[in-house]
């Protein structure tokens, strides 16, 4: 039944994507000092053994951005192994209802705000290599 060990979700939303906020830890090179610091993500994470790819996002969204979707085929795979470690991923791309309000946490970013986070080092990677295949390299005309 898995396909792909982890799944993400390019939500719009009245023309703006869906972005989690998340906290992570991270440690100070030189001082050792551990300190939180928000990064950015489109929804998503890894796919559970029983689960088709499709359920998996589904599956995600709820959890991350509070927003059922019923698993239609209104999902259109927009990319696919994104990275070069082993895990394979695939993000698909949905246009929400433009009544849906999403939960606490998720905040609604044009294209080219998304960019500006990626240029900030404020992006989860696999977010980041998503918004520089879809985002950057569109933009910049490649």
């Amino acid at each position: 039944m898995k396909e792909s060990d982890v799944v993400m979700a390019e939500l719009w939303l009245n023309g703006k994507l869906l972005i989690e906020e998340r906290w992570e830890d991270i440690q100070d090179e030189e001082t050792g000092e551990i300190k939180q610091e928000t990064r950015y993500a489109i929804p998503g994470g890894k796919v559970e053994e029983d689960e088709t790819d499709l359920e998996a996002v589904v599956r995600e969204i709820e959890e991350e951005a509070g927003i059922i979707i019923q698993p239609d085929g209104e999902f259109v795979k927009s990319a696919e192994e994104l990275t070069d470690k082993p895990e394979k991923v695939k993000v698909f791309r949905k246009l929400l209802d433009p009544q849906l309000t999403p939960k606490d946490g998720i905040i609604l970013c044009a294209p080219h705000e998304v960019i500006e986070l990626g240029a900030m080092g404020k992006l989860m990677p696999y977010t980041k290599q998503h918004v520089d295949k879809e985002f950057v390299e569109v933009k910049n005309g490649a």
